[in-house]
């Protein structure tokens, strides 16, 4: 998809006929993320794996119409029983599953989540609430390989961010020569090109703009965790004229749309003010 997005971004149809099987649900599930319901279509290969064994077992006009008769993706926020049967079965049988983990073992134990939805993280002041950001999504990455985008004008300039990371992922500050021109470091340093990418925008944070930049994110390289840090300096420039009651429900619910929408799991790093000595 990265070599080929100036191809694909501008199509308003496109087929999906991957193998039918557990990878191939898979990939067409992530291909739909990226795409969006609305321009793609699935082909029905019923008790076939693939288009070549459907061809050599059903001959070529039913593959043909296999094409032409592509179903639509079912409407967004309509479902039955038999759409999720499996997961229902499966719900039934053997109750409600951990979610996702950070691979930090006492954490692990009392935490998981789910992509979809949105969490909060908070604590008081200089408690390291991004450094421990940081080590959630590197595990994400790590044991998922989930790539995240971070819009955190607290963790400006982004050089100084992307040293963080690399110094969580090698276990050492990086700040002789030497290390740099190590193996290590460089895998290190392929890890954060390859899966973070920093959302940098001119003249202050907006949220819709940040989400806009988001899915283009997920389009091209399959964004899973999307980081806002902190959350109330990326405005909702929409709604800052409504009340702290009204501004905040708006907020939250376009975040909250906006991760089940595309499946992804949202971060947003709470930073509350330094109590005083009367608090």
């Amino acid at each position: 998809i990265d070599n080929c997005i100036e191809y694909i971004e501008n199509k308003y149809k496109i087929y999906l006929a991957l193998d039918n099987d557990e990878p191939g649900k898979n990939v067409t599930k992530e291909l739909i993320r990226r795409f969006g319901t609305e321009k793609c279509f699935l082909v029905d290969f019923n008790d076939c794996k693939d288009a070549n064994e459907y061809l050599v077992k059903y001959g070529k006009e039913s593959l043909k119409n296999a094409v032409l008769n592509a179903k639509e993706i079912p409407i967004e926020g309509v479902s039955s029983v038999n759409d999720w049967k499996q997961e229902f079965e499966e719900y039934l049988v053997n109750g409600m599953q951990q979610g996702f983990i950070t691979g930090i073992e006492s954490f692990d134990r009392i935490f998981s989540t789910y992509t979809g939805q949105y969490i909060v993280v908070t604590g008081i002041p200089s408690s390291g609430k991004s450094d421990f950001v940081d080590q959630m999504i590197l595990g994400y990455n790590k044991l998922y390989g989930w790539k995240t985008a971070f819009a955190s004008p607290e963790n400006k300039p982004n050089k100084i961010h992307a040293g963080k990371l690399i110094a969580k992922i090698c276990g050492q500050w990086i700040n002789k020569r030497e290390q740099i021109n190590t193996d290590w470091f460089k895998v290190a340093s392929d890890i954060i090109d390859t899966n973070i990418k920093f959302i940098d925008l001119d003249g202050g944070f907006d949220l819709t703009t940040v989400l806009s930049k988001t899915r283009s994110l997920i389009f091209k390289y399959g964004i899973k965790v999307l980081v806002i840090d902190p959350y109330n300096k990326v405005r909702l420039k929409e709604s800052v004229n409504k009340n702290i009651n009204e501004y905040t429900a708006d907020y939250l619910l376009a975040i909250d749309e906006f991760a089940r929408k595309h499946d992804i799991l949202i971060i947003l790093v709470a930073h509350p003010r330094k109590p005083t000595m009367t608090e």
